[in-house]
């Protein structure tokens, strides 16, 4: 038995939660949940989430950061590619109106509709 993805109130939607660590560098470590993997894309302030058996059609998601040290950074969702099913999370140093890698730890929540229209 399986134990992801979780169901909604919302008959044919598809929740799947997660999060995991990042360091300064990047690296993702400590990856808690089911139904994906998740990875740094190779570039400053920029992770990929992969999903498996999702819907066909991503409907919202949502992240937080929780920072290691006080910091002045804002998480943003990037694009959502449905062809691979990976949605980019990025995190912005506000001081810098850059993305950065900052230490911590991301949470984030995806969910899908199966409806078929």
């Amino acid at each position: 038995m399986r134990t992801y993805p979780m169901r909604t109130a919302v008959p044919k939607n598809l929740v799947i939660e997660g999060s995991f660590d990042v360091d300064g560098a990047g690296a993702v470590t400590n990856v808690t949940g089911y139904g994906f993997t998740a990875a740094y894309a190779a570039a400053a302030g920029k992770w990929l989430v992969t999903f498996v058996e999702v819907g066909s059609k991503f409907v919202r998601g949502g992240m937080d950061f929780q920072a290691s040290a006080a910091t002045d950074a804002l998480e943003q969702l990037g694009d959502y590619t449905a062809a691979d099913k990976t949605l980019e999370l990025h995190l912005w140093d506000i001081s810098d109106t850059a993305l950065a890698n900052v230490a911590g730890r991301i949470h984030f929540r995806a969910v899908w509709s199966n409806w078929r229209v």
